[in-house]
């Protein structure tokens, strides 16, 4: 059982060396991966910054401007991680193929908070488009809308199924402060 530090190529490695099945430990500065981790020579069990090959891997990838931490199963990826795609702040899990996403983005003047699995998106967000803030949860074109807007002299806080709304707000429409229920459309409300 041998420990040791080497620097094959532009390599520094610090590992244990066990003959035939190799566990290694080391951490890699080859361009741009930062590689940190335990192998047992085939399948390996990775902690880096890159994947490379059919292996299983845990790393932090810091490609410019993409800090990524994942997991990764040989053939169908499993996926945790956090990128800074544009002016996205990303954190999911995937499976390669169809991806369950939840994440926080801040494209444009929206906040979003969301688990999506591609096509079919779950969304739970808090927007600041126009004079609204809200928080809503959709699941492609049906869409759950919690929020509070400032329209006109109204602040409200409703939901709404898209269309039919169920609206519950504040008005001070002139020296009146009302507190009230609006339902357009029949809908299933909480």
């Amino acid at each position: 059982m041998v420990l040791y530090w080497s620097c094959v190529g532009p390599v520094c490695v610090p590992y244990w060396f066990c003959v035939c099945p190799i566990l290694v430990l080391y951490c890699s500065y080859s361009c741009p991966v930062l590689v940190l981790y335990w192998s047992c020579t085939g399948p390996v069990l990775v902690l880096y910054r890159s994947c490379i090959g059919p292996m299983s891997v845990l790393y932090w990838l810091y490609i410019i401007p993409v800090p990524v931490l994942c997991v990764s199963h040989i053939g169908p990826v499993l996926v945790l991680y956090w990128s800074y795609i544009g002016p996205v702040l990303v954190l999911y899990w995937s499976c390669t193929g169809p991806v369950r996403v939840p994440y926080w983005s801040c494209a444009c003047p929206i906040l979003v908070l969301y688990w999506s699995c591609v096509c079919p998106i779950l969304i739970l967000y808090w927007s600041y488009t126009c004079p609204v803030l809200v928080l809503n949860w959709s699941c492609t074109g049906l869409i759950l809308v919690l929020y509070w807007s400032c329209i006109g002299p109204a602040h409200v806080p409703y939901w709404s199924c898209t269309g039919s709304i169920l609206v519950l707000y504040w008005s001070c429409a002139g020296p009146v402060h009302i507190l009230y229920s609006s339902c357009a459309h029949p809908v299933l409300v909480l």
